[in-house]
């Protein structure tokens, strides 16, 4: 028994031991942590006045709270290196009688080579603008190297080529709306080989400093936290904003739209022309902004890419099981055209098609066909326009033939259904009718005429900022005259189709 006890006691201390050497290393980890997180502090840097819109100049100075630490700097978006970037030791003036954007990152660092974390602001000194303001600080390498950079290898996808950036974006008044991190990737197909403007997608994500961008960057109503948002280069639009007349044309007829408004876009203080920030089509967007808890999201299911395993497998078998519905039976018998209006949302896929006819989109609908179903048992599949770059340019166009007949491999389908539906006589006269009724309200010419003017006013001031970085034609207003032709004649054309 004595024996017994003794191991015990030589067991217990062991552990007693042990236990001892864990609290101790998790002190030191817990101290060198702490130090860790003391050091980040004492080397942050904070500038004298926040990023944002100047109209006189001042003097910037930059402080660490570190005294044994310096300050170095750069003022072309590239990241500062102690090695080869300047010394701060003396305040910045930032001029405003010569409009310019200047860019500023900052870092501090200790005898040692210790460095703290990087600080980044725009300023936008003097800049005649009238729209809003989106200043996006990037290390150039992050953008142009033959290896790394995403705008050289624009072709490459995926999270391995989002690149951190700094984003400041102004109000068209002025007034500052949010200084953030983000992550930076190109977007779009075409574009992105063909366009030196190309589209990108903003990225917000803990890494960047918060997990979301909370800002009501289209107003308080609907989705004010975004964790995505696209660039829109409307690279094929001479105009600037065909996509939001769309967008707000099938608003005003009761359909889904993304929100989206133009700004003046500034890359490492250089003006990069006028883009569209854009809401992105999934399902916190239909959730936030329509009310539709969960749903199927899907952009052009007859292209089997565009479509994940998981959407394949899952909720397009749905759409696959209505489109063998309608290619298999007659669409004239009263329950088989029943049974489909239990699938499909016929009222929003009339209006879907007769303002694409309307606006005459060639790139549609083998191509650019969103269209999303809630989970639901009572779930229709409902339509959201999208990407409208190559509409309302020829006012003659004639778009029963285009969506009537196959032009397209990848859009037979849709012209199937779409047939089939005509066959019906009652669909016939719906279909009929609604066109009517659109012609004379939100597409008649003055409503979209005012509509026109609307993004003209929005957008002539700062065209020039286009014109001088982009192919655009000196003669923009020429252009303008165009789209409003197409509205003052279009409606007739389209009776007479």
């Amino acid at each position: 028994v004595i024996g017994k006890v003794s191991n015990i006691a030589r067991h217990a201390a062991w552990i007693a031991l042990i236990i001892l050497l864990v609290i101790a290393v998790a002190g030191l980890l817990l101290q060198e942590r702490r130090a860790s997180s003391a050091a980040d502090t004492d080397l942050h840097v904070s500038f004298s006045m926040p990023a944002g819109s100047y109209d006189a100049q001042f003097s910037l100075s930059l402080q660490t709270p570190n005294p044994q630490a310096q300050i170095y700097y750069t003022l072309d978006g590239r990241m500062p290196d102690p090695q080869n970037s300047p010394l701060y030791d003396e305040p910045l003036t930032l001029v405003a009688d010569l409009p310019q954007v200047v860019v500023v990152r900052a870092v501090a660092a200790l005898p040692d080579r210790s460095v703290g974390p990087a600080a980044s602001a725009s300023y936008m000194m003097g800049l005649d603008s009238t729209l809003p303001l989106l200043s996006i600080i990037a290390d150039p390498d992050d953008l142009w190297s033959e290896e790394d950079g995403i705008y050289t290898n624009h072709d490459e996808r995926g999270r391995e080529w989002e690149r951190a950036v700094d984003l400041t974006f102004v109000e068209g008044d002025g007034e500052m709306g949010f200084h953030s991190g983000g992550g930076l990737r190109i977007h779009g197909e075409w574009t992105r080989w063909f366009s030196d403007k190309k589209s990108l997608r903003l990225y917000f994500r803990d890494e960047y400093g918060a997990r979301k961008l909370e800002y009501p960057l289209f107003g308080q109503e609907g989705q004010v936290a975004f964790d995505h948002l696209y660039l829109h280069n409307s690279d094929q639009d001479l105009l600037l904003f065909r996509n939001q007349l769309t967008e707000r044309l099938f608003s005003q007829m009761g359909g889904f739209a993304v929100r989206g408004r133009p700004l003046l876009l500034l890359l490492n203080g250089e003006p990069w022309g006028i883009y569209n920030i854009r809401e992105r089509i999934d399902e916190r967007f239909l959730e936030q902004t329509y009310g539709v808890p969960s749903a199927a999201v899907s952009d052009t299911p007859n292209i089997p890419g565009r479509q994940s395993e998981e959407q394949r497998a899952n909720d397009l078998v749905h759409w696959e099981n209505v489109m063998a519905f309608v290619q298999e039976n007659d669409l004239t018998d009263p329950d088989n055209y029943a049974y489909v209006q239990t699938q499909v949302d016929l009222d929003n896929f009339i209006d879907y098609y007769l303002l694409q006819m309307y606006i005459a989109n060639t790139d549609w609908p083998h191509h650019n066909m969103h269209q999303f179903r809630p989970r639901t048992p009572a779930g229709r599949w409902e339509w959201i326009v999208w990407d409208n770059d190559l509409a309302f340019e020829r006012v003659d166009r004639q778009m029963v033939d285009h969506v009537l007949t196959v032009e397209h491999p990848l859009g037979e389908r849709m012209e199937i259904f779409l047939n089939k539906l005509l066959a019906n006589p009652e669909f016939f006269n719906r279909f009929l009718i609604r066109a009517a009724d659109l012609l004379n309200t939100t597409l008649s010419p003055a409503n979209v005429t005012a509509e026109v003017e609307h993004s003209v006013a929005e957008l002539s001031a700062d065209i020039p900022f286009e014109q001088a970085r982009w192919n655009v034609p000196q003669e923009w207003e020429e252009v303008a005259d165009g789209m409003r032709a197409f509205a003052a004649e279009r409606p007739d054309i389209m009776r007479q189709h």
